[in-house]
């Protein structure tokens, strides 16, 4: 069982009868911050990987997709540090639960890391184990927060098609 630790938040003024009462997770337990923390990792891994995608990608569009997924993790990085800091809100305290951190992050090194095909396949894999880590996540959490996580996992599907596709292109 994961324990949350939770602070009542109140909007500033004298009348706070009629304001829905919002909640935010701290997070203390420390599984849940090796959970956040291997999705950080993961985020920023990906973010490295498209870096070489656009670095070795020879063709514009290439280079731009890549660029856009790079600005699509770091935008989930960020989301994922606000709430291992307890920054994101929630209408009702985090579900709990358990999750294996079994879906350990391998940080590939850039020099096994082929041509544009090879990164696209690689990444493929990458999103595909994004999904499952997004989906396992959001089970913990409930609100803005489980949304959040659903989010990413629908955002990580589509990452994964738009490398379908351009590796389709690229056959």
């Amino acid at each position: 069982m994961v324990f949350i630790k939770f602070a009542k938040i109140l909007p500033a003024g004298k009348n706070n009868k009629n304001i829905k009462q919002e909640y935010i997770a701290v997070v203390m337990d420390t599984k849940i911050k090796k959970i956040i923390a291997v999705a950080i990792k993961a985020e920023q891994d990906a973010q490295r990987i498209y870096n070489v995608g656009i670095g070795r990608s020879g063709i514009a569009a290439g280079r731009a997709l890549f660029r856009r997924l790079v600005n699509e993790e770091k935008k989930h990085e960020t989301a994922l540090r606000k709430l291992l800091k307890g920054e994101i809100t929630l209408s009702k305290p985090p579900i709990g639960g358990d999750m294996k951190l079994a879906e350990s992050i391998s940080l590939t090194p850039l020099s096994e890391l082929g041509e544009v095909l090879q990164i696209i396949k690689f990444a493929i894999g990458k999103e595909k184990g994004a999904q499952r880590r997004y989906r396992r996540m959001a089970k913990l959490f409930a609100g803005k927060a489980r949304a959040m996580l659903q989010n990413f996992e629908m955002q990580e599907k589509r990452h994964e098609l738009l490398l379908k596709n351009e590796g389709e292109k690229l056959k």
